[in-house]
């Protein structure tokens, strides 16, 4: 990925300032998701290479969310395609050529499920490591039993793809 130029830069960070003024009212929610996901075994925060809040494992990108609660997942393949047809996310909302998806999240009602999809990116990409980190492993072993995404996922014909595509 190139580096940004100090235009782009700027542009962005412009952005995310309207977002957080046009979007005060879901500020709060996004500071809770931001401090609940940073509690999680081995997630680092960041900032997103386009404005926003990044979240890492093992240096590997689960998601981001940007000020206007648009929170964006590195799924692909058929789990992708699964996901959108599903309605558990939409195309990406910048560009749906994308091999990512997006939720909105517009209240409380929404956190949920915006947890449960960022639960499922975890897995995914920390399964490489899980052996080396049994406190991550076991705690989103924990999570995933209560994740009803998941749980549906499971049973769907797109799981064995699931699990290889993600990492």
């Amino acid at each position: 990925m190139r580096s940004r130029t100090r235009e782009e830069f700027k542009y962005y960070s412009n952005l995310e300032d309207q977002f957080k003024q046009e979007f005060e009212s879901i500020q709060p929610l996004i500071k809770f998701f931001v401090a609940e996901l940073i509690s999680w075994p081995e997630i680092e925060k960041a900032n997103h290479v386009y404005g926003g809040t990044a979240f890492k494992l093992f240096n590997k990108n689960l998601g981001h969310i940007h000020s206007n609660g648009f929170i964006d997942y590195p799924f692909k393949g058929a789990f992708r395609n699964w996901l959108l047809d599903q309605g558990y996310a939409q195309l990406h909302h910048f560009s749906d050529n994308l091999q990512w998806v997006s939720f909105g999240l517009k209240n409380q009602k929404d956190l949920k499920h915006a947890f449960e999809l960022l639960e499922i990116s975890y897995f995914t990409r920390g399964q490489k490591y899980f052996n080396l980190q049994p406190l991550a492993k076991n705690f989103i072993y924990d999570k995933l039993t209560s994740n009803s995404i998941y749980q549906k996922m499971k049973k769907c014909d797109c799981y064995v793809q699931f699990v290889t595509e993600q990492h």
